[in-house]
């Protein structure tokens, strides 16, 4: 209890009959009694209350730490999807860069070729009629390939 032996107690209780008396003596000791449990109750609350205060300090330097993580994390997510947008702009740019080459380009339509196939062959085959092409194209052609 409070550290003290048989033989203390004793001597403490002798005490106490000499000065209380054998009358007063039971009822200073029932007060003894209640103060010193008063005491013990006092100091174990005191003891939770300061557990608690540790236990909600340490709560409380967890959800900072956590807090600090979510922003680190949202800034990163943030910064992510700035590049996505970076990029995305450049393929818009790009994009609109080739139909701009595109928009002056016309290709001149030379003639579409017919093509006719013979069914009672077993491979199919496709047959371009001469007389369907056009004589610029053959003209053009030999002359690209005379000069090189």
């Amino acid at each position: 209890m409070l550290g003290f032996g048989i033989g203390e107690i004793i001597l403490v209780l002798i005490v106490g009959i000499i000065i209380l008396g054998p009358d007063k003596l039971p009822n200073a000791i029932v007060e003894v009694v209640k103060t010193i449990r008063v005491l013990k109750k006092t100091i174990s609350d005191a003891k939770e209350t300061l557990d608690r205060e540790v236990n909600l300090a340490e709560i409380k330097k967890e959800a900072l730490e956590y807090k600090e993580k979510l922003e680190n994390d949202f800034n990163k997510i943030q910064d992510d999807f700035q590049v996505v947008k970076d990029a995305e702009r450049g393929l818009q740019d790009n994009i609109q860069s080739v139909q701009n080459l595109f928009e002056d380009y016309k290709p001149k339509i030379i003639q579409e070729e017919k093509l006719s196939v013979d069914l009672n062959n077993s491979e199919s085959f496709a047959k371009i009629q001469d007389d369907d092409i056009d004589k610029q194209t053959i003209g053009s052609i030999k002359s690209s390939k005379d000069e090189s």
